[in-house]
């Protein structure tokens, strides 16, 4: 092969290569007045990231559960942050079936502060940051079937944390945001989209 062969030859790979990465980095959506509209059929899975929190004040490590003074707590934009999403769902009146959480005590009080006392503390979707990869996979274990197992009824809340579903779907989302998705089986879930903290206003106006 002469050396213009070799070349193009580089050439075709690098830009090979560069196709495949464009392929899997991900991008986020904003969900639209018909996901939301589809949500009214249920089936999903609502993953909500905690709200803000307080970073002067971090977790402890090892992270004590129960001992919600060794954690990172909500702010006071965080707690204002979660009773507006309260009033959203209820706006929505989206058919829930189950609320699930963390047993961190930032995502029970999110949780609660939302939905009110109907929700679940599952041990299994726990904060992973910290962990060694042996204890994180049970963790993302129970968090990948929560996400691809389809709900028996209405759609699943899960509230939880960034870290957790980043190692599924390399995608870390901000506080207070919610992420979509369509549970598929067999382990397997498909993203639909996201909706941050200050895209509700509009999202909400697009539906009236």
């Amino acid at each position: 092969m002469g050396l213009r062969g070799l070349l193009c030859l580089v050439v075709g790979i690098v830009f090979s290569v560069s196709a495949l990465a464009a392929e899997v980095d991900f991008e986020p959506r904003t969900a639209s007045a018909a996901d939301i509209q589809a949500l009214h059929q249920g089936g999903f899975v609502i993953f909500i990231r905690h709200v803000a929190t307080d970073t002067r004040r971090p977790d402890q490590f090892p992270i004590r559960l129960g001992d919600c003074g060794s954690q990172r707590p909500l702010s006071d934009r965080g707690r204002e942050q979660a009773r507006l999403l309260g009033r959203y769902f209820q706006q929505l009146a989206l058919p829930i079936g189950e609320v699930l959480v963390s047993p961190m005590c930032r995502a029970i009080e999110t949780a609660e502060l939302i939905f009110g006392q109907d929700v679940r503390v599952d041990p299994s979707t726990h904060y992973i940051a910290g962990m060694t990869d042996e204890e994180k996979a049970p963790i993302l274990l129970r968090t990948r079937e929560l996400l691809s197992t389809p709900p028996v009824s209405g759609n699943r809340v899960l509230v939880a944390h960034g870290p957790n579903i980043a190692e599924l779907m390399d995608y870390f989302p901000p506080e207070a945001s919610i992420v979509i998705v369509n549970p598929q089986g067999d382990g397997a879930f498909r993203y639909v989209a996201s909706i941050l903290i200050d895209d509700w206003p509009a999202l909400l106006a697009d539906l009236d």
